[in-house]
């Protein structure tokens, strides 16, 4: 999750986040909830409320069927100061799993000025079940002592 963390704070924007989240090169991704052998796509669904955006990483197991794997919420507060939480799925990191709980300044995370644009509109991923974009590869899971 810190690894998720930070590679959120160098993203532009959602999409670009989503992309490197599941690149081969940057190694984050190593999933496979399904079992067949393949890492598993990254998707991420957005949900916004005034000053408040979820981010939900989940990963499409079925039509209609997603596993949700972590969350991220950014609020935005005064002064251009945000309040950030990532979550880690109770499934996956247990209870109460929680990185960089805190009150950040705008710069250094350069996608908050893209959530914080004037008329912006929720991000809406590409990925659904046995739906990727053309620059994604399956490629097999790493071995834990390797990864």
């Amino acid at each position: 999750m810190q690894a998720v963390a930070e590679l959120f704070k160098e993203s532009e924007t959602v999409e670009a986040f989503e992309k490197s989240l599941n690149d081969a090169e940057v190694g984050i991704n190593n999933l496979d909830l399904n079992d067949d052998g393949e890492i598993d796509v990254i998707s991420i669904a957005e949900m916004v409320s005034g000053d408040t955006h979820l981010l939900i990483l989940r990963v499409p197991m079925a039509e209609n069927e997603f596993q949700d794997v972590a969350t991220i919420a950014v609020e935005k507060t005064v002064n251009n100061q945000y309040d950030l939480e990532i979550q880690g799925s109770e499934d996956f990191y247990g209870v109460n799993y929680y990185v960089v709980p805190s009150t950040i300044n705008l710069s250094g995370w350069r996608i908050f000025g893209w959530l914080y644009r004037p008329a912006y509109r929720p991000y809406a991923s590409v990925f659904g079940y046995r739906v990727y974009p053309r620059w994604w590869r399956p490629r097999r899971v790493v071995a834990v002592n390797i990864y």
